[in-house]
């Protein structure tokens, strides 16, 4: 058991089950604990190895036009330029039938429009695209507005010169002045952020910045999947301090009426107060990777796009099986990590990214790099919850309670 005091608030987590309880001194919660904490386990692990491949990311193009030092597809593979035919995106949506949302994905997807276009126009599905914008035209952003699109936005610092020493020349601009023509048409519509030690000190002026143009912005932590990448991680407790301020300033300016939400800070908080409806699966183990979607590239499947330029975990289309196209990765789980095994924040953090791992050491069973970054996190979740700022955080109106303590 993990046992925290928040000012007046004690708060306990069970690690296995993820049961949890704000108390006060003298209170027994353990009653409680015993009757709901096996029901609670056996839904989370059905939640965590249930294989329901429902989103496909097609990566259409390896082509990009910038060129990010922390990019995780190899320089050597994006010089190929080879792109996906709508004859194996046909074939990949037949074989996983039960695919509901198809996302547009990196290098840089836009490059490859008229795919995106015909795919849009002939499957009745839900559809995004991550882009750089830099590309983007009017045209581009009418399409997706007129067909719901949820575009994500690549943008990595409220300043200029920040933002293009790591996206390039004139992508600032590019990028906030397609935030602000998807602000115009209502699109759906997110940010992304990659941090690396060189953005990381502006994390909250980013939120404020961003509050004037989306509501849920991603910030992710560079995977280490090159040595570049692995060059430009900032250290996991100095950046829990900087991400942690930037969460407590989206709390403000929520409270203030301007609502925005750190998306993947927001998957930490669900962890506690509703495990498996997390959407996110970077943080949970085994990841969605292979098993909750599936990467398809101009040279066959993957689990999930950090993946590409393993060709271990590449797989032809033909033979793979959509019940359980990745069961390697189903093994991959905080379990099987020696130093997770035991750790009150295992099924908050999912010792997350298997691929970024891999890279490092050859095996995805080491803890991650950023291990006390996810537990400062967690802890930092638990926090929110114990002072009820959770409801400025996630959206709990159609949540069924399934137990309480009071």
């Amino acid at each position: 058991m993990k046992f925290w005091k928040f000012g007046e608030k004690n708060f306990v987590l069970d690690p296995d089950s993820l049961f949890w309880a704000v108390y006060e001194e003298g209170e027994d919660f353990e009653d409680l604990r015993e009757k709901v904490a096996e029901k609670l386990l056996a839904k989370l692990n059905e939640f965590r190895f249930t294989v329901d491949v429902r989103t496909l990311y097609l990566n259409v193009i390896d082509d990009c036009n910038a060129n990010c030092p922390y990019c995780y597809i190899p320089r050597e593979r994006r010089r190929r330029k080879n792109v996906l035919s709508i004859r194996k995106i046909e074939e990949a949506l037949e074989k996983f039938s039960d695919v509901e949302n198809v996302i547009f994905h990196g290098a840089e997807p836009i490059l490859a429009r008229e795919i995106i276009f015909e795919v849009a126009e002939t499957f009745d599905l839900e559809f995004g695209i991550q882009t750089n914008c830099i590309d983007v035209t009017e045209k581009d952003l009418n399409f997706f507005a007129e067909r719901e699109f949820n575009v994500g936005v690549s943008l990595d610092a409220p300043k200029k010169e920040i933002n293009d020493a790591l996206r390039g020349k004139g992508h600032f601009e590019k990028a906030v002045n397609t935030l602000k023509v998807l602000s115009d048409y209502d699109c759906p519509r997110t940010s992304i952020t990659t941090i690396t030690k060189i953005n990381a000190p502006y994390l909250a002026e980013m939120v404020e910045f961003l509050s004037d143009y989306v509501s849920v912005a991603l910030m992710n932590p560079v995977r280490g999947t090159t040595e570049k990448a692995r060059e430009l991680r900032e250290n996991p407790i100095k950046l829990a301090e900087k991400y942690i301020k930037a969460v407590e300033r989206s709390i403000e300016l929520t409270k203030e009426g301007k609502r925005i939400v750190i998306g993947d800070f927001a998957n930490i908080v669900l962890g506690f107060i509703a495990p498996t409806s997390r959407v996110l699966q970077c943080d949970i183990s085994p990841c969605g990777g292979g098993k909750l979607f599936v990467c398809l590239a101009p040279d066959g499947i993957y689990p999930c796009g950090e993946f590409l330029g393993f060709n271990e975990f590449r797989k032809d289309l033909e033979k793979i099986d959509p019940e359980n196209p990745f069961p390697e990765m189903l093994e991959r789980v905080v379990e099987r990590i020696p130093e997770c095994t035991e750790c009150w924040a295992k099924h908050l953090c999912g010792s997350p990214c298997p691929a970024e791992i891999y890279s490092e050491g050859g095996s995805m069973f080491n803890k991650s790099y950023y291990c006390e970054f996810y537990k400062a996190l967690a802890e930092h979740a638990a926090r929110v919850i114990a002072r009820d700022d959770e409801k400025y955080l996630i959206k709990t109106g159609k949540m069924r309670k399934v137990y309480s303590f009071s």
